[in-house]
């Protein structure tokens, strides 16, 4: 049996950076195998970034996106700029969404796609304010329960991994995040 390419080892000769904009990176990689011939290949990474949920009145606030079919939770790609995750997710939530948290806890860091090489922090941000009516007022939100949204992920209704993992994750966390009903009628 003839295998169309060789599974040896490749050492890498070159990499340069073709193309870098709005969360993607683009390299044309050179390797050369064991038998001494060269090879290009095209690899894709996108930045890091930092994801958060959102909790507003016990419920996730999603955006929704015009040209997405599934409501999503805020990611700002750091962009090589800034190495401080939180910082820039507080910077991106402040910019993009016009909004502070008065609370953010860790969810932790995770791969979506190990292909790609690239790594998200997960963080989870209450006690919202608007510090931005512009900006909040350009976006589209809708609020879902915690129930909800677990059954959005579980029934594929929404497919990004990111998304899929934060929902889930603070669905098992979900007895320690919700505030109590006061209400007792």
């Amino acid at each position: 049996m003839c295998l169309p390419f060789y599974l040896g080892v490749m050492k890498k000769l070159d990499s340069k950076l073709v193309y870098k904009d709005k969360g993607i990176i683009v390299y044309n990689d050179v390797f050369k195998d064991e038998r001494g011939k060269e090879e290009q290949k095209a690899r894709v990474k996108r930045m890091n970034s930092a994801a958060a949920i959102l909790i507003v009145e016990n419920r996730i606030l999603m955006e929704v996106c015009e040209d997405k079919r599934e409501p999503d939770i805020f990611r700002y790609s750091l962009n090589g700029y800034y190495d401080d995750y939180l910082e820039t997710l507080k910077r991106g939530m402040h910019l993009e969404l016009g909004v502070k948290a008065g609370s953010i806890i860790s969810l932790g860091e995770i791969l979506p796609d190990p292909v790609l090489d690239t790594k998200v922090l997960l963080y989870l941000a209450s006690e919202l304010r608007i510090v931005c009516e512009e900006v909040f007022a350009s976006k589209k939100f809708t609020l879902v329960g915690f129930d909800e949204a677990y059954s959005m992920v579980m029934n594929s209704a929404i497919t990004d991994a990111v998304t899929q993992i934060a929902i889930l994750k603070t669905y098992s966390m979900k007895d320690i995040i919700l505030e109590p009903d006061t209400d007792p009628f």
